[in-house]
């Protein structure tokens, strides 16, 4: 072969012994490929004398251990016998120093094959595809693959024919084992063979293999009409079979990663052993030809981890954990598993479509890609597609997958990388995989035919086979169970529990079954010591593996023709129900529930248990029961009405309130030995979590029908909606004496009349002197936490103290709302100058000036001096409503925290009280605080102090002068993210704490209302002001003025009483 790529000649050891030759001279040598980076090796150069049309030549060459021909003579050969090729009359023409001579180019030359051996023993496990290792005696090129059939028959394992580039000797094909048995191939095994074709051969072989994917994939299909029909589509969209080479899908939508003003993440590369790299270089140089990563320049690097497979083979991950901290979350959400399968149940026909590494063909936005650079021994790279381990991998595939095929949403759903189509007619499904599969292929996907199952009457989807008439446990989940031995610690039980829980629906008293083990799994950490596996939980273990495996052991889907009868019953400390249909005198049973009472709703009657026995089944099972009429058993007489008319129950009537969105056609009453399913589930329930307060008797009906009464106001003590007056009841209402309604009645309007006219009236003058026991009106307003340190600040004054020898006896506090830091000065005064040049000095000139300030409306305070001194600065001053502390609550907080302790250090004297003070404010600085769950000092300053007497803490080392900078950047930053997380969630629970049992009233410019007095000159002292109007509102602060004086106040709404007297009066 003639070679003008090649700047030296070569021949094979074999080729050698037939040809006349000098002695070889062993002087090994390397030589790169024309890729430019592949050596090879040759074992020594000899003179070779070759004869051409009776032309004697000779030449130097290098003797190798193979090539794809016995021989190449490349330019030394071509210069010397100054070879001119001529293309167009096919001939080659060779002088000599005498003679010339020319032959023919052999434009026929027949495909080179060579064996394909596997590199490495390989275990390739049940219903897996694993990416293997090949070598060839070729170092480099690409060529076509063709598996062994012999093996494929034999091994039973599906190799596919692909388009392989060769790199240093080494090529990667996939394997698929379809079998249940672990099939094991060993290392130096011929897998295949590897040619070199044609253009248009290689078109014909891909159209031919892509073929045997489709035929492959209707082998199951009888009817020929159907067969041809199907043949037709497929063929349309061969190109999506076709599994020669990967592709990057080509969508308008691609994956974002949003990282908002944080700094790059960076890392050095893991430490790797020698075999660990060079998997990782094979992984890379895989990864490149395949354009699913470029070289990078980037900021960011990520680690690499590679983790070792049952196989031996490494799984290639990159440590994202960094990247993902900074990234803001996707909530996009995925489909709901419950209702996908109620969703496609029923159906005649299903195709399944898998897609071929489907993350790996989701595009990276361009601009993100170089956030996704991951760092290694060989390099800097970033991803082109979408990477396992970004935070929003998930999500960001389910919406492009979802809005993708949204035209299709009628009939086909999609899970991830799994898209289903369901119809109840054949030519329907070839109508919809039709319009399925132009999508795909209009976007250039790639399926992976392997896993793909097309026009099925029964599918395995979601752990579940899915059939037209029912719906059972996978079979191979199943076997998983069965294999799972005797736990011998917690997760392990835990794992067992949560795996066959999945299947719990399909099992009749599994509460029961399963009790011994629900009663020492999910054990909190402090209980861990408490689990034990003895003789009841090893029978248990043994009976569920015993029911998991008893036949028949599947649902029904519900008959829309047939009514649904809901069975429910309540034990002393259990619920249970069974949905279930009555066909042609057949019992077909849809779903099982049952569940274990929390401790608090164990101690309701017997009415109100079967009540919430009614509700969490209806809601367990609402899937199936919205928009459907249906039947409720139960075995309490008392409940047959419930959803007519009131039981006199609270509970029972608010949980029938909550119901009213079902159609409940009748509440029947049977006896308990014919209500016997339920009642047997209600006595072997399963765990819940306790969410008494839901059915509180005294919280009113409002939450219980968001959608009806959301962001009712409440005014003058009363909650008005657009409803009946009897729709809701506040909690104040019903704690005092409720008024009974009478079931005789005429109508609501008579009803409301004389509930209205029978309201007592207050006498005249006996509003001032009421000492309301309720809690002050007025729910929690908190403040938004800031977004960094010194935006928000409070002060206040304490005081006054002992005067100490240096004269103090006041104390300015100044707390960040973000980090809690305090700074606290003992004063001689409280003036207005002496506050504005301290905040100036003590924190201006530290700290910087901040958007807002809180106070009180002190003197000191509310005065010019401090205005114009606010409004120099360019921040803004609030001052808080009198007599409401909460407004500027971080800093009473502290000012109650440093008076006791000032109390605990001073000495007999008690006034020295000042030199104690910056030990008791660093102490507050140093110490975690509740709300952050920080220490005010870690926000800081981003770490830890150093306290007496501490070992000396440990320093990080870092190899570039910016490193430290950047470092710091991003403690701070996680400390100060994590911060502003634990403050809205203290927030959050604290309101919920705060607004219980309290009244929203709101008033309205020209009420009159009564002001709480802060103090009282003698214990019969009215408690209130006289009548005041309001003259302004901004909820829930208040203007009002004084009838009498005209003058205004400003007040918070807690200080305000409703007045039912008109002051004329």
């Amino acid at each position: 072969m003639l070679d003008t790529g090649a700047t030296q000649s070569f021949i094979t050891k074999t080729a050698l012994t037939k040809t006349k030759h000098l002695p070889l001279n062993n002087n090994q040598q390397h030589y790169l490929m024309a890729d430019g980076y592949t050596t090879f090796k040759v074992v020594g150069l000899v003179k070779i004398f070759i004869d051409i049309n009776q032309i004697k030549t000779n030449i130097v060459v290098g003797v190798v251990d193979s090539l794809c021909t016995d021989c190449i003579l490349g330019m030394n050969f071509i210069n010397k016998y100054k070879v001119n090729i001529n293309n167009k009359n096919k001939q080659i023409e060779i002088y000599t120093s005498n003679n010339k001579t020319t032959i023919s180019m052999d434009d026929k030359i027949k495909d080179i094959i060579t064996p394909c051996h596997l590199l490495n023993n390989t275990c390739i496990y049940p219903y897996q595809e694993n990416t293997i290792k090949i070598t060839l005696r070729l170092a480099t090129g690409e060529l076509l693959f063709s598996p062994a059939h012999q093996l494929i028959h034999k091994e039973n394992l599906i190799i596919p024919h692909s388009f392989i580039s060769i790199v240093n000797h080494i090529a990667w094909i996939t394997v698929y084992n379809p079998t249940s048995r672990i099939r094991y191939l060993k290392s130096n095994t011929i897998i295949g063979t590897a040619s070199f074709i044609s253009s248009t051969k290689l078109y014909c072989y891909h159209f031919r293999f892509t073929a045997q994917h489709i035929n492959t994939l209707l082998t199951h299909i009888e009817d020929q009409q159907q067969l041809k029909e199907l043949l037709n589509v497929l063929k349309k969209h061969h190109s999506l079979f076709d599994t020669s080479k990967t592709t990057i899908a080509q969508t308008s939508m691609s994956h974002l990663i949003c990282t908002g003003d944080n700094p790059p993440t960076t890392s050095k590369p893991y430490p790797q052993t020698i075999e660990k790299q060079n998997a990782t270089y094979d992984t890379i140089q895989q990864m490149l030809k395949n354009k699913q990563i470029r070289a990078s320049h980037s900021q960011y690097s990520a680690p690499v981890l590679l983790i070792k497979k049952r196989d031996g083979s490494y799984r290639f991950i990159v440590d994202y954990r960094k990247l993902n901290h900074i990234t803001v979350q996707d909530n996009y959400p995925l489909p709901n598993l419950e209702q996908t399968i109620q969703i496609v149940g029923g159906c005649q026909h299903y195709t399944k479509l898998d897609l071929r590494s489907g993350y790996f063909q989701i595009p990276i936005r361009e601009d993100d890609k170089h956030k996704t650079a991951f760092i290694t021994v060989h390099g800097l790279y970033e991803f082109n597609v979408l990477a396992q381990g970004l935070k929003n991998s998930s999500p960001s595939f389910q919406r492009i997958m979802s809005n993708l095929l949204s035209p299709c949403k009628k009939f086909c759903l999609v899970y991830l990388d799994d898209i289903l189509i369901f119809s109840n007619s054949f030519t329907q499904h070839v109508i919809h995989l039709n319009q399925v599969l132009a999508i795909l292929n209009k976007h250039k996907f790639q399926l992976n035919p392997q896993k793909c199952e097309l026009a099925r009457t029964m599918i395995n989807y979601l752990g579940h086979t899915i059939s037209a008439e029912r719906i059972e446990p996978l079979q191979e989940r199943i076997e998983k169970i069965l294999a799972i031995p005797q736990p011998r610690s917690l997760n392990q039980a835990n794992a067992f529990i949560g795996a066959i829980g999945w299947y719990r629906k399909f099992i009749n008293n599994y509460a029961k079954i399963a009790a011994p083990i629900l009663a020492v799994t999910n054990l909190t950490k402090k209980n861990k010591h408490k689990f034990q596996w003895d003789t009841p939980q090893k029978e248990a273990f043994n009976e569920l593996k015993i029911m998991i495996t008893s036949k028949p052991l599947f649902l029904t889907y519900p008959d829309p023709h047939a009514p649904l009868i809901l069975s429910t019953d309540a034990s002393d400390y259990c619920i249970g129900g069974v949905l279930y249909q009555e066909i042609n005198g057949e019992r077909k049973n849809i779903y099982f529930h049952s569940q274990m009472l929390p401790k608090l709703q164990r101690k309701w009657p017997t009415i109100e248990k079967e009540a919430l026995a009614i509700y969490y089944c209806v809601i367990r099972m609402k899937l199936y029961l919205l928009g459907r009429e249906f039947i409720i058993q139960t075995d309490h007489c008392p409940l047959r009405d419930m959803h007519k008319k009131p039981s006199n129950n609270r509970r029972a009537d608010r949980i029938s309130l909550i119901l009213q969105q079902y159609n409940i056609k009748e509440i029947r009453h049977v006896s308990g030995k014919c209500n016997c399913i339920a009642d047997y589930l209600s006595r072997y329930p399963r765990q819940v979590e306790d969410d008494d307060e839901f059915f509180d008797p005294d919280f009113g009906y409002v939450p219980a029908i968001p959608s009806e009464t959301t962001n009712k106001k409440a005014s003058n003590n009363v909650v008005h909606s657009s409803s009946t007056i009897g729709a809701v009841i506040t909690r104040a209402q019903a704690k005092a004496k409720v008024l009974p309604i009478s079931s005789n009645h005429s109508n609501i309007t008579t009803n409301t009349a004389s509930l209205l006219d029978d309201q007592p009236r207050q006498e005249e003058g006996h509003e001032f002197d009421v000492l309301d026991r309720r809690k002050p009106v007025g729910l929690l307003h908190p403040l938004e936490p800031p977004l960094g340190p010194f935006q928000l600040i409070g002060i206040d004054f304490s005081g006054p103290f002992p005067i100490t020898p240096q004269g103090n006896k006041y104390v300015l506090a100044i707390t960040d709302y973000f980090t809690k830091w305090v700074i606290a000065i003992p004063l001689v005064n409280q003036t207005a100058q002496t506050t504005a040049e301290i905040l100036y000095e003590y924190y201006i000139c530290n700290y910087g000036v901040p958007n807002t300030i809180i106070s009180d409306q002190g003197p000191h305070f509310n005065n010019q001096l401090i205005t114009a001194f606010t409004k120099i600065l360019g921040c803004h001053h609030i001052k808080s409503t009198p007599y409401h502390p909460q407004t500027n609550g971080a800093i009473e907080r502290f000012n109650s925290t440093f008076e006791r302790q000032i109390a605990k250090l001073t000495d007999q004297c008690i006034n020295d009280w000042d030199i104690h003070l910056k030990s008791i404010v660093f102490a507050y600085n140093t110490g975690q605080h509740a709300t952050t769950k920080f220490s005010p000092y870690e926000l800081q300053f981003g770490r830890k102090p150093k306290l007496p007497p501490e070992k000396p803490p440990s320093y990080y080392e870092f190899s570039k002068p910016n490193d430290y900078f950047k470092f710091l950047q991003q403690t701070i930053q996680r400390y100060h993210n994590q911060a502003r997380n634990n403050m809205k969630i203290n927030q959050s629970n604290y309101k919920k704490i705060y607004d219980k049992n309290r009244l929203d009233i709101h008033y309205n410019p020209g009420d009159f209302v009564l002001k709480r007095l802060s103090t009282f000159p003698t214990k019969l002292s009215a408690r209130y002001s006289n009548p005041m109007i309001v003259l302004k509102q901004q909820h829930p602060t208040y203007w009002i003025q004084d009838s009498d004086d005209k003058k205004i106040f400003q007040v918070h709404v807690s200080q305000l009483r409703t007045c039912n007297i008109s002051p004329s009066i």
